[in-house]
C-alpha cells in the first residue's frame, strides 16, 4: 500500500439519523459520539445541517451587561432619529425642486437643468456664503462639478463686473444730480464721453 493512500468512509442514512437520534436521546454529546463512533464532530454538524436539525445545532445566546443594553437603547433611538431626518431631508429637496421648476417656467427656461446651467456660478458664490465655514471650498466645488479655480476665476470676473457696474450708477447719479431734467437720449450722450474716460 502506498503511503498517500487512505480509507475513506462513506455512512448509510439509517447510520446518519441513528447518529443523530442519540445525540438527541442527550445521554452523549457530538463529541463523546464522535469518540465512540470514530466520527469527527465536524461530521455530525454537517449531518445536523444536511437533515435540518434545527433542534441540534449550536445556539449562540449573547450576554450583555445593564450598561451595553441601555447603550444599545439609545443606539436604536439615534438610528430612528436618522431615520426621520433623512426622510425630512428628503421632502425638504422634493419641495426645493418643485420650486426650482416652477421657477423655471416663469423665468422661461426650457427646464430646471437649463436655469441650473445659466445660473451655476451664482449659486456657487452663494453656496460658500451660506456655508460659513462649515464646508470646504473644494467639497462646494465638487458638488457643482466644478474644482476650485473655477471658483476663483467666476469670482475675479464677478467683481470686476460689479466694480464696473458701481462705478457706472455712480456717473449716472452724478450726472442726474447736475442734470435733473435732462431725459435719457441726451443723458447717455452726455455720458459716453465720461464712461470712456472711465475706462
Amino acid at each position: 500500500m502506498y503511503k498517500n493512500d487512505r480509507v475513506i468512509r462513506r455512512y448509510s442514512e439509517s447510520f446518519k439519523l441513528k447518529i443523530l437520534d442519540e445525540l438527541t436521546a442527550g445521554k452523549l454529546n457530538k463529541y463523546q459520539l464522535g469518540k465512540a463512533y470514530g466520527i469527527a464532530p465536524t461530521t455530525i454538524n454537517e449531518w445536523i445541517r444536511k437533515y435540518n436539525r434545527k433542534d441540534l445545532m449550536n445556539t449562540r445566546v449573547t450576554v450583555k451587561t445593564k450598561d451595553e443594553i441601555t447603550r444599545i437603547k439609545q443606539l436604536q433611538k439615534e438610528i430612528e432619529q436618522l431615520k426621520k431626518l433623512l426622510l425630512k431631508k428628503d421632502i425638504d429637496a422634493l419641495i426645493e425642486d418643485s420650486y426650482l421648476e416652477v421657477a423655471a417656467e416663469q423665468l422661461g427656461y426650457k427646464s430646471v437643468l437649463e436655469l441650473k446651467k445659466k445660473t451655476k456660478y451664482q449659486a456657487l458664490i452663494k453656496a460658500k456664503e451660506n456655508a460659513k465655514g462649515s464646508a470646504t471650498l473644494s467639497a462646494i466645488t465638487a458638488c457643482f462639478g466644478l474644482k476650485r479655480d473655477a471658483y476663483y476665476k467666476y469670482k475675479s470676473r464677478e467683481d470686476k463686473r460689479l466694480k464696473i457696474e458701481k462705478k457706472v450708477i455712480d456717473i449716472v447719479k452724478k450726472k442726474r444730480r447736475s442734470l435733473p431734467r435732462e431725459g435719457v437720449r441726451k443723458l447717455a450722450r452726455s455720458l459716453s464721453k465720461e464712461f470712456t474716460n472711465a475706462d
